[in-house]
């Protein structure tokens, strides 16, 4: 009998609209400046807009 484990990471894919390059460059200086990768910083600013949007 096999267990089945659980992934060790869940991987999802984020699109961008050709119009969105400036969002891409947003992204690499936000990366830059704290030191993150683009996962990091995308968990981080979901995180925190989530706790500014649960304490209203």
């Amino acid at each position: 009998m096999q267990l089945l484990e659980e992934p060790k990471q869940v991987k999802r894919t984020i699109s961008y609209g050709r119009h969105e390059e400036r969002v891409l460059n947003m992204e690499d200086y936000l990366m830059d400046h704290y030191g993150y990768d683009r996962s990091q910083l995308h968990k981080v600013l979901v995180r925190e807009r989530y706790h500014q949007i649960r304490m209203v």
